[in-house]
């Protein structure tokens, strides 16, 4: 894999989820409800994790905003 997107990486699932994938050098997209907050100071890693704020109304334009993934996990409630 070299590219995935994953929702819900602040919590206790998707930000071991984030730090797998960065320990193997993947390519990361967290989408997340709000930038500001602190929640995933532990997930970032230089350039291979990108923050996108979202709302689950907007996954239509994801594709624009992240380009072609190769795994999408949804762990957002």
């Amino acid at each position: 894999m070299k590219k995935v997107i994953i929702t819900g990486a602040t919590g206790f699932i998707g930000s071991w989820l984030g730090k797998e994938m960065l320990q193997n050098q993947v390519e990361g997209i967290a989408l997340v409800r709000d930038v500001q907050t602190n929640k995933f100071g532990n997930l970032e890693n230089g350039n291979l994790l990108r923050l996108i704020q979202y709302h689950t109304d907007e996954f239509m334009e994801l594709e624009e905003e992240s380009g072609p993934v190769d795994a999408f996990y949804h762990l957002a409630w």
